[in-house]
């Protein structure tokens, strides 16, 4: 008996869109050795709607609160995206750090 499995194509393409497979230097733990092996990570896609849904969270013009409330607001939500975005591959995210990281600088500057 041949037995069919579907799967939803909308779910698989996006998960091949959220985590593309690239070369990447990885690190053999044994040996101390770098090796180049196809590893996923976040997309260019993904990256620039974490980006985008930052910027709409207007945290540069929140300068009613404190630096302690900013972070309060802002560290489960950042936290979040590592989790979910940086399961794989942390290093990829490093655009976005360096995103989250001018606007904050842009905040401290207008208090």
């Amino acid at each position: 008996m041949i037995t069919l499995w579907f799967c939803d194509l909308n779910l698989l393409t996006q998960n091949i869109e959220r985590s593309p497979f690239r070369r990447r230097p990885c690190k053999n733990r044994k040996c101390n050795s770098l090796f180049v092996s196809f590893t996923p990570a976040e997309s260019k896609v993904a990256l620039k709607s974490i980006r985008l849904k930052f910027r709409r969270l207007r945290a540069r013009m929140a300068t009613e609160l404190s630096i302690s409330q900013l972070a309060k607001w802002l560290n489960s939500i950042i936290h979040g995206w590592i989790g979910y975005y940086g399961r794989y591959c942390r290093s990829a995210l490093d655009g976005m750090y360096s995103h989250v990281n001018k606007a904050l600088v842009r905040w401290a500057r207008q208090v």
